[in-house]
């Protein structure tokens, strides 16, 4: 009965944003497909609607919206090429968005057989052939002969999955990252001995935290704080507004744009992200305060993060939960003589080449601390972060 009732529902009400968001749980890889245009530049667009049709022979088809703009010029090019983006490319995702002068800006493509662009760091390309267009909608279906193929890096693929873009793998420890992320565990590995002597120091807790693509992951923690549970190991923590900002710095950071994409957050709560990361790069370093019920909240919907299914929506609403808590962040000055308490402070550990490699994270400090023991608290973390960055040196 909830069955024919469900389908009654929809058969109904054929309204496109509802057909949009159901047809969203359904998850599709993300590709650029390129070719060249007939002024001879090249032209490309983000599809979403990509399949292979037949085996023999070997025809694809890709579904762009009649009222692109950047298919217009796609349509001219008589070979095309499907460029499939690896998770950690969502930034390409978002430059092929742009207006045609700025999509292959600052690209190093090369050339497919027949001269198609195939997009650097791609999972694998499929160049072809227009064969026919068909009309269906407010869609043109086009269908391709492939002529040449290949695979140029075997990474995980960016999928589009309820609204949000990532790869959507199991976030353990089990299923790590690349080789950058397994060289940074096991450096961390071998900082235990300096956050132990950091947690004992100052009888708190201290974590470090690993970039894993759009993740800071916690890769070991030392806790010296009385009567407190210690941290998730493996939690993994998406890398935007307002969340560990650090990795928003230094080379190689995670792209601005993409720190303030997934929270969706209001224009209040934007300019409060944006004030907050510019006194993150000033000072070198992140401080959280506490703010009535934000350290539980925080737990909760920490909790709660870990232990879900890793959803867009789940993702989004953890980013939004956190969004709210932005007015505790990043404090504009710290009055020596004023009293506060500290939710958690944060230094980067930087490499030779200037990169943030891990961070370093104190937290269940005491509380009620006057602003100059905050400071001796941020210069020992920065000590600490010093040292750990010429272990680092050795593991370049």
């Amino acid at each position: 009965m909830s069955t024919v009732a469900a389908h009654k529902a929809v058969s109904n009400a054929p309204d496109p944003r509802a057909f949009r968001n159901v047809m969203g749980h359904f998850p599709t890889g993300v590709v650029v497909v390129t070719g060249i245009a007939s002024d001879g530049r090249p032209a490309g667009m983000v599809i979403g609607s990509f399949t292979s049709v037949s085996l023999e022979p070997p025809v694809v088809a890709y579904l762009p919206s009649k009222s692109s703009k950047s298919y217009v010029r796609l349509s001219e090019a008589e070979v095309f090429c499907v460029n499939v983006l690896s998770a950690d490319q969502e930034h390409l995702c978002r430059q092929f968005a742009k207006s045609d002068d700025e999509k292959f800006e600052g690209l190093d493509w090369t050339p497919s057989p027949a001269g198609a662009p195939i997009l650097p760091g791609a999972v694998a390309w499929i160049e072809c052939r227009q064969r026919e267009t068909l009309d269906v909608g407010d869609h043109y279906i086009v269908l391709g002969d492939t002529t040449a193929l290949g695979v140029q890096n075997p990474d995980l693929p960016l999928l589009f999955f309820q609204g949000g873009y990532g790869s959507f793998s199991h976030g353990s420890l089990l299923m790590p990252g690349g080789p950058s992320f397994i060289r940074s565990v096991r450096l961390a590995e071998t900082l235990r001995a300096r956050i132990e002597d950091v947690a004992h120091d100052l009888g708190a807790q201290c974590d470090v935290l690993v970039r894993d693509g759009g993740e800071g992951v916690l890769v070991a923690s030392a806790n010296q704080a009385l009567g407190r549970v210690g941290s998730l190991l493996g939690a993994r923590i998406p890398i935007v507004a307002p969340l560990q900002p650090l990795f928003v710095t230094g080379n190689c950071a995670v792209p601005e744009d993409a720190w303030f994409s997934l929270g969706r957050l209001d224009e209040e709560l934007r300019r409060s992200a944006e004030a907050q990361l510019e006194r993150v790069r000033e000072r070198g370093w992140s401080l959280v305060l506490k703010g009535g019920t934000c350290e539980a909240e925080m737990d909760h919907a920490m909790q709660r993060f870990a232990d879900s299914p890793r959803t867009p929506t789940g993702d989004r609403e953890f980013v939004e939960s956190m969004g709210r808590m932005s007015s505790v962040r990043e404090p504009e000055k710290i009055d020596l003589d004023a009293r506060y308490d500290v939710l958690y402070l944060a230094v980067p550990v930087v490499d030779v080449h200037g990169e943030v490699v891990l961070t370093l994270k104190l937290s269940q400090l005491p509380e009620q601390a006057e602003g100059r023991e905050i400071l001796r608290w941020v210069s020992r973390l920065q000590d600490a972060a010093r040292e750990c960055a010429e272990d680092a040196a050795l593991w370049a």
